[in-house]
């Protein structure tokens, strides 16, 4: 793959968050990952031509504040993206690679 090609296979998870956050996220080969982090974040992972996704990100540190997801389908460049702004505030995505 050349220099700045997207691979069709992945998608990016793209969270932005002005504290800390946990994320459970399952591919389209059925394999969960957990994440915590605190601020912005970009995660890959694997998404099959008709394969399904889903997570759930969560705000951590009980603070009110900004958290954004987004995900980005690579290939397409289609996004799905959801915003919440409370305390331990939950986003679930889900949807078809």
């Amino acid at each position: 793959m050349g220099v700045g090609a997207k691979n069709p296979n992945m998608l990016e998870v793209i969270i932005k968050s002005d504290g800390g956050w946990s994320a459970d996220i399952k591919d389209s080969e059925f394999s969960s990952h957990s994440v915590n982090g605190f601020g912005d974040r970009t995660i890959q992972i694997t998404c099959h031509s008709d394969g399904k996704y889903s997570l759930t990100v969560q705000r951590s540190d009980g603070r009110s504040g900004t958290l954004n997801v987004e995900v980005v389908k690579n290939g397409s460049g289609s996004s799905q993206r959801s915003t919440t702004n409370s305390a331990n505030g939950i986003i679930s995505l889900s949807g078809t690679c």
